[in-house]
This record gives structure tokens, sequence and C-alpha cells, in this order.
């Protein structure tokens, strides 16, 4: 009996050492993970998984040595202005002037008491009025500014440089930006290139110099940096967080659309967000639709939130941030407008075929295709779309079960009567995207796409790729 009794307690004993070690195996598993795995539910945010890194070694294993090759990616030019007619004719005008020759189509020479403004920018003041804005640190010595203007077709200077106003220069260094408000016919997009050309008090003791030029448009695009700053954050293999890296795309995606002309709105420009007396977490749940409503603020043309996709835990065997390349395809979800917009959808079609390829041709991804959308025929949501293997980039619009936008960003830019969309430009649970982000240049990449996009969209290109 005592035998017995001695057997039983000691394995009572042993039971109880193996369910203290499950308890503590468990709890670093929790301290991990943070305990739980946040799935989508039909509210108002976004789909992007927050899990952090799978250490599991299950299934096959993707290339441990990521091949990345930004330099073989082609990337778009900006708009070239010529400037050779613009130094003629401000030569011609000019009663002072000598014999107007350009020289390399940048410099006047022999154009005494002629020199171009500098600092030119511009800023979409509306739909039917751009405005252009130069430095006035040359005032004193200027008598007057003429500015002129030109068609640009397909990122080139196209017909005659036209005289659109002269404005007097008040002789003052200091103060505000001297400025000049183009006022257009109608409200179609349009791009132009302006060149602003200052007369000289005193020609025989200034010559002119390299003539500057910038190019505008009548659009403005919001864009929202997806998420905050430490939001979806993978650790381990190649560390990875979707709210920083969106912020970075955004920066670059601004710079290029300012190439093209497009004046740009953001919903943040720093790791924290701010709307309404919200911010943060409150911008990424219950509150998320001021994001897209922010987009009517300066009453932009579009409104393009930047994401980062992921999928499933533990999709297809793979450990969840170690997917194959296979699952890469770029994403761009529309709203309810956008459905029914072709300017719209120009713009989604063009930024997934350009990311396709730039994907492609980078090294981070298999797909070679992408599915465009035209208005009324806009394929819908389906959860195999996301997580499934080798299938094309697509556009698409997601409804919940009132038939209205399913994420609240895209439900926001709808209610403010502007086209909006979600671009998922990869897959950060593909270790080889991870990886490039980190050694730079992909944000860039990405943003030579929708930059891209969005000028082939409002009709400034008239090839949907580059």
């Amino acid at each position: 009996m005592k035998k017995v009794i001695i057997s039983i307690t000691a394995l009572a004993l042993l039971l109880t050492i193996f369910l203290v070690i499950m308890k503590m195996e468990y709890g670093k598993i929790a301290d991990k993970t943070g305990g739980k795995t946040q799935v989508s539910a039909e509210t108002e945010t976004t789909n992007e998984s927050v899990e952090e890194a799978d250490d599991s070694s299950k299934g096959p294993q993707p290339h441990q040595y990521p091949e990345y090759t930004p330099d073989q990616v082609t990337k778009p030019e900006g708009p070239a202005i010529a400037t050779d007619d613009l130094a003629v004719l401000a030569a011609s005008e000019n009663d002072t002037a000598g014999a107007g020759e350009s020289t390399d189509g940048e410099t006047l020479s022999g154009t005494a008491g002629m020199v171009s403004a500098h600092g030119l920018d511009f800023y979409r003041v509306s739909r039917n009025q751009i405005g252009i804005l130069w430095s006035e640190d040359t005032d004193p010595e200027v008598v007057s500014y003429t500015i002129y203007r030109c068609s640009v077709v397909n990122n080139v200077g196209a017909g005659d440089w036209v005289k659109l106003a002269t404005v007097n220069s008040d002789g003052v260094n200091g103060g505000s930006k001297n400025a000049y408000i183009d006022v257009l016919s109608d409200t179609k997009p349009v791009q132009y290139g302006y060149g602003v050309l200052a007369t000289l008090k005193d020609g025989s003791t200034y010559t002119s110099a390299g003539i500057e030029t910038i190019v505008a448009s009548n659009i403005r695009v919001c864009i929202d940096p997806g998420h905050f700053a430490g939001r979806n954050t993978v650790d381990g293999q190649y560390r990875y967080c979707e709210g920083n890296f969106s912020l970075v795309i955004a920066g670059e995606l601004g710079k290029r659309l300012h190439a093209y002309g497009i004046s740009c709105s953001y919903t943040r420009t720093g790791p924290t967000i701010a709307i309404g007396g919200y911010a943060n977490e409150e911008l990424d749940g219950y509150h998320i639709k001021l994001r897209g409503q922010y987009a009517a603020v300066d009453g932009c043309d579009l409104f393009i939130s930047l994401h980062t996709n992921s999928n499933q835990d533990n999709a297809h065997g793979y450990p969840t941030f170690s997917q194959p390349k296979s699952i890469n395809h770029p994403l761009v979800i529309v709203n309810t407008l956008a459905c029914n917009n072709q300017t719209a959808l120009n713009v989604a079609n063009s930024i997934g075929i350009n990311l396709v390829n730039a994907n492609y041709k980078a090294n981070l991804s298999t797909v070679t295709n992408y599915a465009s959308a035209a208005v009324g025929q806009v394929p819908g949501w389906d959860n195999n779309i996301n997580d499934s293997l080798n299938v094309n980039g697509m556009t698409l619009c997601r409804l919940n079960n009132s038939g209205k936008d399913y994420y609240g960003v895209l439900k926001g830019a709808t209610e403010v009567g502007i086209p909006g969309m979600i671009v998922e430009h990869g897959f950060h649970s593909v270790p080889e995207v991870r990886y490039a982000a980190m050694q730079g240049g992909l944000a860039g990449i990405w943003a030579d796409a929708d930059a891209y996009g969005i000028a082939y969209g409002f009709g400034f290109v008239d090839k949907i790729s580059y």
C-alpha cells in the first residue's frame, strides 16, 4: 500500500512540475505575441495584421538571403520644360535687352536688364486657379516681374510660351513671397509650365541668370500615411513597422507629385496623427473616418491611404512573417465613389500595374500580372484574394453588409464626396520586402508607381505604365 501511495504521490509531483513548466512556456509565448492576434471585423478599421513575429520553423522556408536590386527598376522621368524659347521671347520683349541668345537652353547670354526670378513654387488654389510663388529677395533691384506659361504634354513642355501678366515689384526685400494667381478657363485637370522673368532697374549692372521654370497643375491629392508610428511592428528577422514606413512612402510620394505639379495635403507629417481632437489609436479605430474626411479640408480631388499588407497566421504552412515571394501582390481597394469614377479607376489601375512591375523587377515578388477594373465592373472582396499564392494584383472594392464602404478611411472620403483608395503596396510578411525596406530605396520605388499612376489618372501622361 505504501508503495502505491508513494507512486501516486510521485506521479502527482511530476504532473505538477509539468504543468508549471507549460505555464512558464505559455507565459513566454504570451509575452512575445501580446497574448492575442488581432482579427479583422466588420468595423471602421483596416485589416492590417498587428501580430508580432512568429519564430515557428514549420513549413517551407523562403530564401535566407533576399535578392534586392532596385537599380533594375525603371523610374519615370519628371516633366521637362525647355527654356530656349522663353529666353528668346523675354529678350525680344524687353526694350533694354540685347541679342537674346540662349546658352545650352539654360541661360540668357547678353540679355542685359532681364533676370529669371528664382525660388519658384506653386499651390493649387482651386480647380480653376493655380498660384505661382517666387522669392522677394531681388525686389529692391527689380522694376517688375513678367509671368509666362506654356502647355505640358506627356511630361514635356509643348507649344509657345504665352505672356500672362506683368506684376510690379514693391522694391522691398523681405516679407511674404511674390505671388500671382493664374485663373483658368475651366476646371478640367490641366498641367502647365510657368516661368517668371524680372526687369531690373539698372540693366547695365545686372545680367541675366539661368531661367527657372516650374510645372504646376490644378490638382490636389490628400495623402494618408497609414496608421501611426509603432503600429504593426514585425520583430525578429528584418525588423519592420508599417506605421513608420508608410510615412516614408508618403514623403517620397509628395516629392514626386510636386515634380508633376500636383499639390498635396497630408493627414500626418510626423510619427503621430491628430484630427478633430482625436489622435493615434482613436484615428486608427472608432474615429478612423476622420482621416478620409480630412481630404475635404483643402478641397482635394483624390484621397490615397498608403499601407503594406499581411496575411492570416501561418498561411500556407509558412510562419506568419516568413511568407514566400509568391504571396506578394499589390491590392488597390477603391471606395464606392471611385468605383464609378473613371479618373480614380485609371489612377488605381496604373498604380497597381506599376507596383506589380516594380516588385517583380526588384525580386520581391513572382507575380507579373495585374487585373484592372472598369466603371461598373469593380470586383468585390474575397478573403482568398488576400492570402492566396501566385494570384494577380487587382483593383477591387470591399463593402459591408449595408452595401457601404467597409474601411473607415474610405467611408470618410465617400461621405465628403471624394474618390479614395487604399494602396497595399506589398506584403511586409515577406522577409525580402522587409529587407528591402531596411536597405533603403523601396519607398522611392513604390512612390514612383503611386505618383505615375496619379499623373496617368488625371491625364498628365498617356501610357498606363512607365
